[in-house]
């Protein structure tokens, strides 16, 4: 139980420190960045890319007191990378056919959820744009929600099983999204990361996987999604079984989770509030 208000208390005061980074550094940047030298959507992700290193150190503080993470020196492991990225994509992918499938059921009941345009988010007009857009999404957001979700969140909760850890770091990392377009599939892939980083040990692998992923994503081109999903499944089906891809071994003593921790933390009860209503926010009737 302790476990799990410790992370909803550090979690909370990194949502809130996101809020407080991004209005002092919209203050501090505004001036000094001329309107013609970079579109707004880069100026946001400057702002982003600035406030949430500051809110990690919020939250880096709270809880590396009570959790130890050990940075693996061992070589990259390019075969996992490879093999996993590919996989992490591809259920990616399959997970946004997912909730598109879902939104257009939805709609038949008189109401939708907006759907974000990634290739319009990360929008660039020249090189110095495509920097900043490449240092936030494929630098920052997968190092810092690496670490978030799995490499502190992970060690945290290992205590309830290697298996139970995977889940609830998966389960945060897709509620963080806040945005229902997107949960479901950052839960899919949070539960292959979860898996990569217990059977690695290595935060390094699952950056690596992560960044590929991101890179993927601004691109977002359907038959290149399409051609992945084929490699990935062929992947499965020929390594699967050989590779343990997906096996996680099990917990020699464990403790029990129950649901009820979390509703012990009432900083974790605010953070998923938030979040639930961010994402409602984004729903329209039609």
């Amino acid at each position: 139980m302790n476990e799990v208000k410790l992370y909803g208390k550090a979690m909370f005061a990194w949502l809130i420190s996101c809020y407080v980074f991004i209005f002092l550094v919209s203050i501090i940047l505004t001036p000094l960045i001329p309107n013609k030298m970079i579109s707004f959507n880069s100026y946001e992700l400057i702002v982003m890319i600035l406030s949430y290193i500051g809110a990690f150190y919020v939250f880096n503080k709270i809880i590396s007191k009570n959790v130890k993470l050990e940075i693996s020196h061992n070589k990259l492991n390019i075969k996992y990378v490879v093999i996993y990225s590919i996989i992490i994509m591809s259920i990616g992918f399959i997970g946004d056919y997912i909730v598109k499938f879902l939104n257009d059921i939805f709609k038949s009941f008189g109401f939708y959820f907006i759907e974000t345009n990634v290739t319009d988010i990360f929008s660039y007009n020249n090189t110095y744009e495509f920097i900043i857009v490449f240092i936030y999404a494929c630098i920052v957001a997968p190092i810092l929600e690496e670490l978030l979700f799995r490499g502190y969140a992970i060690n945290l909760f290992k205590k309830y099983g290697k298996k139970t850890a995977i889940l609830i770091s998966a389960c945060m990392f897709g509620i963080t999204h806040a945005e229902f377009m997107q949960i479901l599939p950052a839960i899919f892939c949070g539960i292959v990361l979860g898996i990569l980083y217990i059977k690695t040990n290595d935060i390094k692998v699952c950056i690596a996987c992560h960044m590929i992923n991101n890179i993927f994503g601004i691109i977002n081109n359907y038959y290149i999604n399409l051609v992945i999903i084929i490699i990935s499944i062929l992947l499965i089906i020929f390594l699967g079984r050989k590779e343990n891809l997906f096996r996680v071994r099990k917990d020699i003593k464990k403790d029990k989770f129950e649901i009820k921790y979390v509703f012990s933390s009432i900083p974790l009860m605010l953070f998923i509030l938030v979040c639930i209503i961010i994402s409602l926010s984004q729903l329209r009737l039609v």
